[in-house]
């Protein structure tokens, strides 16, 4: 499985979806129920799956599949 499926199946169970409803776009902008309180849940989750820690700028800068898709890879987590 690579990155971007690991991505998209953390948010797919957080959130209930079908991982083809996570696409680039998924965000807190436009999808509602990800509000504060399940950040932290996406954060820890990520975190979890990646085996990474998230500085504090970096936990809220993660606020959409693009912006952690960067991020990990910033980390060193491969694209695949």
């Amino acid at each position: 499985m690579n990155t971007d499926d690991r991505i998209k199946k953390v948010l797919s169970e957080l959130f209930a979806l079908t991982p083809d409803s996570v696409t680039s776009e998924f965000s807190m902008k436009t999808h509602t129920p990800w509000n504060s309180l399940m950040h932290l849940t996406v954060v820890l989750s990520l975190e979890d799956e990646f085996g990474v820690q998230f500085s504090d700028t970096e936990s809220v800068a993660l606020t959409g599949y693009h912006q952690i898709r960067e991020t990990l890879q910033g980390k060193g987590v491969s694209a695949e």
